[in-house]
């Protein structure tokens, strides 16, 4: 399911996927230790409600829980990193109907691909599909 980044994606089993916050600045080589032409930090919150009667369960592995980056016409794709507090490691077991968990993503990338970003969203990756948010740098502070 691909939708801008302003609004919100319903994914088939009755998730809504929301970016939430979306800030990016300058990375910290100090923290951030990847190639040093990624020298911007994108950081996305990303919020998942369950609208459906059902209970949605995460996978028991959150690696399965997935995040990506892509950025510049080309869509290379951003290196990710782990997030200490609020990442997929602290997402619940489960979202019972009508409720809904946040996440944060952190991502670096290279300055000059900030022209065209994609964020790609899945709150499952063994089961369900992803939620792809275009135009996700018109939404960076």
């Amino acid at each position: 399911m691909t939708g801008p980044a302003t609004a919100p994606i319903t994914l088939p089993d009755d998730i809504q996927v929301q970016i939430v916050s979306a800030t990016s600045g300058a990375a910290d080589p100090a923290i951030y230790d990847s190639d040093p032409t990624e020298n911007t930090l994108a950081t996305i919150t990303t919020e998942i409600t369950n609208r459906s009667n059902a209970t949605f369960s995460f996978p028991a592995e959150k690696s399965s829980v997935r995040a990506s980056l892509l950025y510049g016409v080309n869509r290379y794709k951003a290196t990710g990193w782990a997030v200490s507090n609020g990442g997929a490691s602290d997402l619940p077991g489960q979202l019972v109907a009508g409720t809904s968990a946040k996440m944060t993503s952190k991502f670096t990338l290279r300055k000059e691909g900030l022209d065209s970003v994609v964020f790609q969203f899945s709150p499952n990756g063994d089961t369900a599909a992803d939620a792809t948010f275009t135009d996700v740098q018109k939404l960076f502070r």
